[in-house]
């Protein structure tokens, strides 16, 4: 009888499971088997949590290049900056940071063209 198991494990492991089943079934353990699940789920995210912790550690030099030495990060900014001129804040900010308040950048762009900045 242990050689024929022996010779085929996945038919030993479908027997221990239905054992296992068997068992929760008879003890009416549904609620023990609902607890241990709830656990594994907790158990799973940390190990989860942990390796991606681990990986961020040993590669945290390559990860945490500045945005601005990188030419993805510029790039990004600039696609950023030309979605956002469809919103009503975007004159508001460039106002904020021009070297002439009140101006807009075109206007600006038109002046320093003919001239005639003050």
């Amino acid at each position: 009888m242990g050689k024929f198991f022996s010779d085929r494990p996945t038919l030993r492991g479908f027997l221990i499971i239905g054992l296992i089943a068997l068992v929760v079934v008879v003890l009416n353990l549904y609620t023990a088997v609902i607890a241990i699940g709830m656990l594994l789920r907790i158990a799973f995210f940390l190990a989860i949590a942990f390796f991606i912790y681990l990986v961020w550690r040993e590669r945290r030099g390559e990860i945490a290049i500045p945005i601005g030495n990188s030419s993805g990060g510029r790039g990004c900014w600039r696609l950023l900056r030309r979605r956002s001129r469809f919103l009503p804040c975007r004159r508001l900010a460039d106002e904020h940071h021009s070297e002439h308040p009140g101006r807009d950048r075109q206007d600006i762009g038109n002046q320093q063209h003919r001239g005639r900045l003050t």
